[in-house]
């Protein structure tokens, strides 16, 4: 299914990242997961790593110390524990 829905990771700093992605990677506590616009709801603790997710034809990579994620069909919400960390 193509398409794009909202990205937010937030910290207790503010908001870090605010973008339409088409889709990301993430460190969840069970192992790594994806997600694609119209995945199925769920909640999930995350585990320190990182998160990759892509932007048009840019694929961008964050650093995160762990937290909670939301996936929901149009938006994935990360909050975490500490500001991250561009990789690449």
């Amino acid at each position: 299914m193509a398409g794009k829905f909202l990205l937010k990771i937030v910290s207790p700093q503010g908001v870090q990242v605010n973008e339409e992605v088409e889709s990301v990677t993430a460190p969840g506590a069970l192992g790594e997961f994806g997600v694609l616009v119209g995945h199925t709801p769920f909640l999930t603790t995350l585990r320190a790593g990182v998160v990759s997710y892509t932007v048009g034809a840019e694929k961008k990579s964050i650093r995160v110390p762990g937290g909670i994620a939301e996936v929901r069909a149009r938006e994935a919400i990360l909050l975490i524990t500490q500001s991250v960390k561009m990789v690449f």
